[in-house]
């Protein structure tokens, strides 16, 4: 604009807050006097559909604050009177500029802001020109105000070159235009309306140049001379990125910055209406490059839009199309097997229901193909039991009365599993533990329910210690601050006499005997508590030793103890 001699502005006019109408309002307003700003009132809450935010708050809040800063008049209630008034030669009408407010007095909702946009019909020496800034029909706007409107010499082509949702036929037949303009270099996207154009012998004009900054034309009796290629070239510089405001940009070779979708070196960057490359970040758009509406892509720390192919993030797997759009919350072919995405776009494993049906899928994201109900599969080692539905179980599963427990992957598990919280041992068969265990020369109890039990257990009438590792326990045991001696078989002796000699009562507890009249008592007892002390060092550091152990199901050492029962059934099973 300083090129052509602007020192000042009247207005501006925000048609609405999408970031290639307003994104550069607040450099404008920083860098040119301007009496009074255009902008209806906006909040992300009015728009219906959450991948149409794109950064439309972000583009008000910064031209409002901007506009107050600066001293800017900011009509956001723009009355009638507001929406007629004249420039020089030039007299403005705008339409559509009312906020709509529903019932509680918030902004009424939308599918989008283009339904909101301000368009104005400028009327100079005897022609109607009309500016459609992105005016679509998806909430009737082009209906209502075609007849308002009426028939107009140019018309700036609605929202681009679309003409699916805005530039309806009835619209142009109330307007009739001798010319229209597209902001493009695309003919508009239907052939009924291109069809239309031409039977109507209505011009076409692509207001698009890479040589020059703007569309220019002189109005007079005859209409309208495009006087563009008179006017000189954009100045041509080298383009490079540099940095901004902790932004990085890149600029154009017409000296102007990137704005939306730009390739670089042979990869994709995205900048939003500050021409901010945007990093680390899905986009959910509509863009530039004819990708499907409403498509997601994935810039990665680089800014780089993440090429076709599996990557991760945050430890989970994604997948992007050969088309650049990231696939989730379906279920996805890729080389020949089946993944499943959630609507985050999140690869899952495990056991999933999509469309009413059990599906399940490896650790490796592959689905697996379902087996025959209620059977035994052994695969590459390994035993998997499909449910009545045909699908791997998981957890655990009561099968012909006996229970067995099957990991993430579908896997029946032996020996020790860490389960709901608790240790359980399952045989080499699979089938769960209850009762006496011995693994690796020592001996675990498990309850009813095949939990390992710990601490001071009493089994059958009888007494037994069990440390925190669950491992049965003999000899001498300090408990609770008293001694214990715990025989070979792991009971607990009771009013008897260890075999190094020391009396326990019928509580199964030592007691130190302390004669204080005799001078043999005294040294005997002496001899005992010295005895014992040296016990108790060796006693709790074989403890510390034994509950340092660890206990996990990927023990390969543990050792089973197999019953006529478990081997008769993992015949059972090879059989089936």
């Amino acid at each position: 604009m300083k090129q052509v001699g602007i020192k000042k502005l009247d207005f501006i006019l925000g048609t609405h807050v999408h970031s290639d109408h307003i994104g550069s309002a607040d450099e404008v307003l920083k860098r040119f006097p301007v009496d009074r700003f255009y902008l209806k009132r906006y909040a992300d809450e009015r728009v219906t559909t959450k991948w149409r935010l794109w950064d439309n708050l972000y583009n008000y809040d910064n031209a409002a604050k901007t506009a107050t800063e600066r001293g800017v008049k900011l009509i956001q209630d723009i009355s009638d009177k507001d929406s007629h008034f004249t420039l020089g030669d030039m007299d403005i009408q705008l339409y559509n500029y009312k906020n709509e407010y529903d019932s509680n007095g918030h902004l009424k909702r939308v599918f989008d802001d283009n339904s909101n946009s301000i368009v104005a019909v400028v009327t100079v020496a005897g022609k109607r020109i009309y500016l459609g800034g992105d005016l679509d029909n998806v909430e009737g706007a082009e209906d209502k105000l075609g007849s308002v409107i009426g028939k107009v010499d140019m018309l700036k082509w609605n929202h681009h070159y679309d003409a699916k949702i805005s530039n309806t036929i009835p619209f142009l037949d109330y307007l009739s235009p001798k010319m229209v303009v597209h902001t493009s270099v695309a003919d508009a996207n239907l052939s009924t309306t291109r069809d239309y154009l031409k039977r109507k012998n209505i011009q076409v004009v692509h207001a698009s140049s890479q040589t020059k900054d703007a569309t220019v034309f002189t109005i007079g009796e005859k209409g309208f001379t495009d006087i563009s290629e008179s006017l000189p070239n954009i100045p041509s510089v080298n383009e490079k990125w540099y940095k901004e405001d902790g932004y990085w940009k890149y600029r154009l070779s017409d000296t102007q910055m990137a704005i939306g979708w730009k390739r670089i070196a042979g990869d994709y960057y995205f900048f939003n209406g500050k021409g901010q490359m945007q990093a680390s970040k899905w986009l959910h758009l509509n863009d530039s490059r004819e990708k499907l509406d409403g498509s997601w892509y994935y810039l990665n720390s680089s800014g780089k839009m993440q090429e076709a192919g599996w990557f991760k993030k945050d430890g989970f797997g994604y997948y992007i199309s050969s088309t650049g759009d990231w696939k989730y919350n379906e279920l996805v072919e890729i080389s020949g097997q089946k993944y499943l995405f959630d609507k985050e776009g999140k690869m899952l494993t495990g056991l999933h229901e999509f469309n009413g049906k059990k599906m399940f899928f490896a650790n490796n994201g592959a689905l697996q193909s379902n087996g025959k109900p209620s059977s035994w599969k052994k695969v590459s080692g390994n035993w998997y039991y499909y449910d009545e539905n045909g699908v791997p179980s998981l957890g655990k599963k009561i099968i012909n009365g006996t229970t067995y427990f099957f990991n993430q992957e579908g896997v029946m598990q032996t020996r020790w599993a860490f389960v709901d919280g608790h240790w359980n041992y399952f045989a080499s068969s699979g089938a769960m533990k209850t009762g006496w265990v011995k693994d690796q020369e020592t001996w675990y109890y498990l309850d009813k329910d095949g939990i390992m039990l710990t601490g001071r257990q009493d089994i059958n009438g009888v007494r037994y210690y069990l440390n925190a590792s669950g491992a049965m326990q003999t000899g001498w045991q300090r408990v609770d601050g008293n001694w214990y001696y715990f025989q070979a078989d792991g009971s607990l002796l009771k009013n008897s006499t260890t075999p190094d000699g020391y009396k326990v009562n019928e509580e199964g507890i030592w007691k130190q005997v302390v004669a204080v009249d005799k001078q043999q008592n005294n040294s005997t007892n002496k001899q005992e508590t010295s005895t014992l002390t040296d016990k108790s060092d060796k006693i709790n550091k074989e403890e510390k030793q034994e509950n340092h152990k660890e206990i996990n199901s990927s023990d390969s050492e543990k050792q089973k103890e197999d019953s006529i029962i478990e081997s008769s059934i993992a015949n059972k099973k090879e059989k089936e």
